[in-house]
């Protein structure tokens, strides 16, 4: 990542990334069509689940966020070619995510009912949406610990082992679907215990990369180790005086928590915020709310490039700070942002032509199928402000600011959003309202991250470029 074409090591990155998403999100739609056809209720199951996911997100997205932390400090260490910071990060993060999992694993099982009661979740599919979510947080535990040490191998520039993983996953996760769901008949309980199972397979290949392979270079592309060689040549031209001093694990900890904790909090509030909108959507309907849940694996599709990009301009960031190559920052930014938004506005116009088909994959109700088509024709153009903010996010990640992406997302993507759903729900009783919340508080923060930008980032980068460039 810390030379070369820019453009080109971020696309070869990017490219694992989006593929591997796309087969997550293939198994995760895997579970909605199978609902849908193997259970005759309705729509109710698909409800069911679509409720039960904005739930899941929001447990996951807190320690999504937290590995996010140990990924700033890893690809910080990599790209200075600290090593031996790298391998004792990687042993205090994983130990971290097994401890977390296992909390987010009982407070999810004991709090599911109290969130579906606050949510409004109506009584028809208030029992299924608890099964599901009771069964699928047994799986947070081994999902939890794969996500982080995906993190650990992405901040290191290896994107292709956990593509491999998925895609052993998302087989796996389709097979048991039908297994459980058609010839078991078990219903939504048959779609939680599949995906639980493929994750815990997952997490067993992860650690395996990560503990049981005793080359540490295998764990990195060959490119990496080439890149490798050259930092540790650099780093002995460097005065050891100015090197400062090793820290400690107790010292490591507090630094992925203070890189991760808002990351996390910000994931957690912005889904609490997704929650709180998924309850006025209650308050429409059964049908509404498996609309909404439909729409949810569309948007999932499209969010695809937005996370594999804000991963790689994360990475990108993380390691060329760490090796002082700032104008590569600079330059990246602009590349990024181009390729992220112009993928999105692409995807966005090719979903919108094919809503119908789509929709008709999952349920053939007309009142569902029209209501997932208005929410695609009223939110999907407007996805490329989201790619927008996350490239800046990831920049903040990437040089160890993430509260600046925090405080923009948590002050408008959930404050915001939620006092504007409020108050236009009040006067409109319709979807619209969800719509215009989502309007008001995306341009927001996209304002507000390109001055943060700005006035912050890009005058911290050019500083450093130039005292870098006088020093030498």
């Amino acid at each position: 990542m810390t030379g070369g074409s820019i453009i080109g090591k971020i696309i070869r990155f990017s490219i694992p990334l989006l593929i591997g998403n796309l087969l997550q999100q293939s198994y995760q739609l895997a579970d909605m069509i199978i609902v849908g056809r193997c259970i005759d209720d309705d729509g109710l199951s698909i409800a069911a689940v679509g409720m039960g996911t904005s739930f899941i997100i929001m447990m996951i997205s807190f320690f999504i966020g937290l590995s996010s932390g140990a990924g700033i400090v890893i690809s910080n260490a990599y790209g200075a070619g600290n090593m031996g910071r790298v391998r004792k990060t990687i042993g205090i993060s994983m130990k971290l995510s097994a401890a977390v999992s296992v909390v987010v694993c009982g407070v999810s099982i004991l709090g599911c009912e109290w969130l579906l009661t606050v949510t409004h979740t109506t009584e028809e599919i208030f029992d299924l949406s608890a099964t599901y979510l009771k069964i699928y947080a047994i799986g947070f535990i081994p999902l939890l610990v794969y996500n982080m040490g995906t993190s650990i191998l992405q901040a290191l520039g290896n994107s292709t082992s956990p593509f491999y993983y998925l895609a052993v996953t998302c087989v796996l996760n389709i097979g048991l679907d039908i297994l459980f769901m058609k010839t078991f008949a078990m219903g939504v309980a048959g779609a939680a215990a599949a995906t639980a199972l493929s994750e815990a397979v997952a997490t067993v290949l992860v650690l395996r990369k990560l503990f049981w392979t005793n080359d540490f270079k295998k764990m990195i592309s060959p490119e990496a180790q080439e890149s490798l060689i050259e930092k540790r040549n650099e780093l002995e031209r460097k005065e050891l005086q100015e090197a400062e001093p090793e820290p400690n694990g107790k010292q490591l900890t507090a630094m992925i928590v203070r890189f991760g904790l808002p990351i996390a909090i910000q994931q957690v509030t912005v889904s609490l915020s997704n929650l709180i909108l998924q309850s006025y959507i209650n308050l429409l309907g059964t049908q509404v709310i498996a609309a909404w849940g439909i729409f949810g694996k569309i948007d999932g599709f499209l969010l695809l490039p937005l996370s594999s990009f804000s991963v790689a301009i994360t990475t990108f960031t993380g390691q060329n700070f760490g090796a002082g190559k700032y104008d590569r920052i600079l330059k990246a930014k602009g590349y990024v942002s181009i390729m992220s938004a112009g993928v999105t506005i692409g995807l966005a116009g090719l979903f919108i032509l094919l809503a119908r088909p789509i929709v008709l994959i999952f349920e053939d109700s007309p009142a569902i199928v029209a209501a997932t088509i208005e929410m695609s024709v009223y939110m999907l153009p407007f996805y490329f402000v989201l790619a927008l903010i996350r490239v800046y996010a990831g920049i903040f990640n990437g040089v160890g600011k993430p509260i600046y992406g925090s405080v923009a997302m948590i002050s408008c993507m959930c404050v915001v959003r939620i006092a504007c759903v409020g108050v236009v729900y009040a006067l409109l009783r319709s979807a619209m309202a969800i719509y215009i919340s989502y309007y008001v508080s995306w341009g927001l923060c996209l304002i507000v991250v390109m001055i943060e930008y700005r006035l912050l980032i890009r005058k911290m980068l050019v500083k450093e470029e130039k005292e870098d460039g006088v020093s030498t």
